[in-house]
């Protein structure tokens, strides 16, 4: 994470500072799309993890993590640190819902929708959008 100057839309002149939210160990699958939004008094970090882009073979998922402040450190449900490779999960692959991830998170009149793409298990492998709404109840997301 970087802090960008609203005036140029680049890096700020004097807040430099880059800040790692997410990690996974070396040699392990990938973290990425990182989307984070603020829900009452959390920020939640959103991620891609593991593998994207191979069709059915994906194994693409998304987790999340929550902190008190914008730059972090965000924890998981169980308390491990985004940082030491925590993260809750908020959709995996199930049916013929293939690897999705890639994630951007909207705010409607229903209610807040995690939006993705994913790989159709019943359609050889196509890749298709999926939207779903996100309850909060819990203090965590959870896709329906």
């Amino acid at each position: 994470m970087i802090r960008i100057n609203p005036g140029t839309g680049k890096q700020h002149a004097t807040d430099t500072a880059r800040r790692s939210l997410a990690s996974r160990p070396t040699g392990t699958k990938a973290v990425e799309a990182p989307s984070i939004v603020k829900r009452g008094s959390y920020y939640y970090l959103f991620a891609s993890y593991d593998t994207c882009c191979a069709g059915t073979d994906s194994t693409y998922k998304i987790k999340v993590g929550r902190a008190t402040r914008v730059t972090g450190p965000y924890y998981d449900r169980n308390g491990v640190s985004m940082l030491n490779n925590g993260g809750t999960p908020v959709l995996e692959s199930h049916g013929r819902y293939i690897g999705p991830g890639g994630q951007s998170l909207m705010a409607d009149v229903d209610g807040d929708l995690l939006v993705y793409h994913y790989y159709d298990g019943q359609d050889n492998g196509t890749p298709k959008l999926g939207v779903n709404l996100l309850n909060w109840s819990s203090g965590w997301p959870v896709a329906y």
